[in-house]
């Protein structure tokens, strides 16, 4: 009886492995899982269309309020971070947020960070969204709401600048995706 243990053992093991091989009802959604690894990321907004004028409300010149984003799976993401600058602007910094969990989907209209979500210092010196608010008279600038994946956490206080988070992020970037808009005065 004592030999018949080892040989129950593997038995159960080869009936698991053959369970799991054909699909069983344990592994339902494993395909969604495999899907959602291998997709891009990608971040859009129904407040203005990608390439397209950022409404006035969104703006210092309006409301000054963030527009609601939203993003696609993350894949093998561990944490989400948040860059919005303008290169027109000499790289001026909109928005910096981090510590975002991967569960997050996105960020409604007017955003008040919370919980975990770590809030960065804006090149106006606040912490929180920032506008575009270009020059008078300098012409349309581009503003990149730009989505980062990384494979660990950002291992730093609130009140981080973008320059301090790049760095901290050196090396866990899995994916990146931005969504651009455009904004004159």
């Amino acid at each position: 009886m004592l030999h018949d243990r080892p040989v129950l053992a593997l038995l159960a093991s080869v009936l698991l492995l053959l369970a799991v091989a054909c699909g069983s009802d344990s592994n339902a959604g494993s395909s969604t899982a495999v899907e959602e690894a291998t997709q891009p990321l990608q971040i859009s907004s129904d407040a203005f269309e990608s390439g397209g004028q950022i409404p006035r409300k969104f703006t210092c010149d309006g409301a000054d309020v963030s527009p609601r984003l939203f993003w696609t799976a993350v894949g093998q993401g561990r944490e989400l971070a948040l860059i919005i600058d303008d290169p027109d602007g000499g790289d001026f910094v909109h928005w910096v947020v981090y510590g975002l969990p991967v569960t997050t989907r996105e960020f409604p209209e007017a955003v008040v960070e919370s919980g975990d979500i770590r809030s960065g210092i804006n090149d106006f010196g606040n912490s929180g969204y920032g506008g575009p608010c270009p020059p008078e008279g300098s012409g349309p600038h581009q503003y990149d709401f730009t989505l980062f994946s990384l494979s660990g956490p950002i291992d730093l206080p609130a009140g981080a600048t973008a320059d301090e988070l790049r760095s901290a992020m050196e090396g866990k970037i899995l994916q990146d995706a931005s969504y651009s808009g455009f904004y004159e005065r």
